[in-house]
């Protein structure tokens, strides 16, 4: 019983560790950690890492599909 227990625990803190980091401490939760108090408000739209580095990637992504594109055009 004790390692049936412990396993779940384990799988609990792997789905809120992935929930937090794809959603943000904002958004984790359907916004719950925000409306029960445990994390402040930002005034700003924060966005997670997972959100940051998809927007790095499209905008790398633009930037070499201009470079081509001027090439191509010369």
């Amino acid at each position: 019983m004790q390692k049936a227990f412990g396993l779940l625990i384990a799988v609990l803190a792997i789905w809120a560790a992935i929930e937090i980091y794809t959603k943000g401490t904002q958004h984790a939760f359907g916004g719950l950690l925000t409306r029960v108090g445990v994390v402040e408000p930002a005034e700003s739209e924060a966005t997670s890492a997972a959100e940051r580095a998809g927007s790095r990637f499209e905008d790398a992504y633009q930037k070499q599909l201009d470079r081509v594109e001027e090439q191509v055009n010369e």
